[in-house]
């Protein structure tokens, strides 16, 4: 293999080539991607059935008025606990893909039951990023319940506007300062090392292309957007006529109309739907990849530049 080839991931590219090299991967090696990532993802994707089951079960407790509802409410929290573990190893597995075609050019064929031992030092790794993502999800939205409960407690309708505005303000510049980090992310996941000192030399490169990094996740997020929503698109008929027809035994005393098989049927379209729609997240990570690649690759150009 060649420099030029190994390094396809490590060159210089737009938002628009970014994204569009990120489908295409997902688009031309399913078979590869789905050998290493599919017990992650058909196990999410059952995650996802249970925590369905489990919301949908508290509903109708809260609707009927059921005393059990405690209950229910502890198999919310259980689903939502393991729905977060799934995705969170997924999300390890999926790095562990992306760092061995960055290192080596080409795809690995990673079998299902192996290489889990890297697999979970990436997800240590990923570690610093979700107490991140918690610290400042925790501060946010603590600050902004109590800014919203003053204002309301106000009589002056603009000042409560200025103060939504504010939030909504406040939330986008989060967002933007939080994009650099997926730089660090991805140097940090597949390289490890010192997390601060990769933070800091990574954070500054991200900010530097701060555009590149907004107009590709952006981008990348409504195209996914719009394939998640054709691909769940028998899971959304479904649950609308077992919601309606739940509403009418409850409400209207009616007698359901659903046939006997409606539950496995549901059960087994949100596993089908969930594990297509992971599939095509996919897409997000990939298309960051190489934002991460191009970035790398500029910066290092930089660097020579201003050192010659």
């Amino acid at each position: 293999m060649d420099e030029q080839e190994k390094n396809q991931i490590l060159k210089p590219r737009s938002a628009a080539a970014c994204i569009r090299e990120g489908f295409k991967l997902i688009a031309n090696h399913p078979v590869t991607l789905l050998t290493a990532t599919w017990p992650c993802i058909l196990l999410t994707a059952v995650a996802t059935l249970l925590y369905f089951n489990s919301t949908t079960s508290l509903m109708r407790n809260i609707v009927s008025e059921d005393l059990t509802g405690s209950w229910s409410l502890i198999s919310v929290s259980v689903s939502m606990l393991l729905l977060i573990v799934t995705s969170y190893f997924l999300i390890a597995r999926v790095m562990l893909v992306l760092k061995y075609l960055r290192d080596n050019g080409t795809l690995a064929r990673i079998k299902a039951f192996k290489q889990w031992r890297p697999t979970i030092g990436i997800a240590f790794n990923m570690l610093p990023f979700v107490l991140i993502e918690i610290l400042v999800s925790a501060l946010f939205t603590g600050a902004g319940a109590l800014a919203v409960r003053w204002a309301m407690a106000q009589q002056n309708i603009t000042l409560r506007l200025t103060v939504f505005a504010l939030l909504l303000f406040v939330g986008l510049l989060l967002l933007i300062a939080l994009l650099p980090l997926m730089q660090t992310f991805y140097a940090y996941t597949m390289d490890g090392g010192h997390f601060l000192q990769t933070l800091r030399a990574t954070y500054r490169k991200g900010l530097r292309h701060i555009g590149k990094l907004f107009a590709t996740n952006v981008l990348a997020i409504v195209l996914i957007s719009v394939l998640i929503s054709l691909v769940i698109l028998p899971l959304e008929v479904l649950t609308m006529a077992n919601t309606q027809s739940f509403m009418g035994v409850v409400v209207l005393g009616d007698e359901s109309g659903m046939p006997g098989y409606m539950g496995w049927l549901l059960g087994v379209t949100i596993v089908v739907c969930t594990s297509l729609a992971i599939y095509c997240y996919l897409a997000f990570f990939t298309s960051n990849l190489y934002v991460y690649g191009s970035i790398e690759s500029i910066e290092a150009g930089r660097n020579k530049y201003a050192i010659q």
